[in-house]
């Protein structure tokens, strides 16, 4: 019996002045551009950003990275960033490598975004 992780989805749903970026599956070295495409093209038009984690099965360094190159240019930029936390197997890479504390979580997207 062979093992094949869930079909990788990045679905992204937009407000006036906000975005939702939903995965879905594995974000890995396979799947991080996709990521890292749909996010620039938010980042210079909302002044909120969020991606939700909550249906990632796994998460690896490159998936880390973009995380982290997210946040600094939210930090430098002055727009919002904030992840929806994972399931335990991905809240376990921020823990082990730190990052837990200097990243901005929430629970739902409802937590950070006002309906617009």
């Amino acid at each position: 019996m062979s093992f094949r992780p869930e079909p990788f989805r990045c679905d992204v749903r937009q407000g006036r002045a906000s975005a939702v970026v939903e995965l879905q599956g594995e974000l890995d070295l396979a799947t991080v551009d996709e990521v890292r495409e749909a996010l620039q093209k938010l980042v210079t038009t909302k002044r909120s950003v969020i991606l939700d984690l909550r249906d990632l099965g796994f998460i690896d360094s490159s998936g880390l990275r973009l995380i982290l190159e997210t946040d600094a240019l939210a930090r430098q930029d002055g727009f919002n960033f904030a992840l929806v936390r994972g399931p335990s197997t991905v809240q376990r890479l921020f823990a082990l490598t730190g990052m837990e504390d200097h990243l901005v979580f929430v629970d739902a997207p409802e937590d950070l975004t006002p309906p617009d």
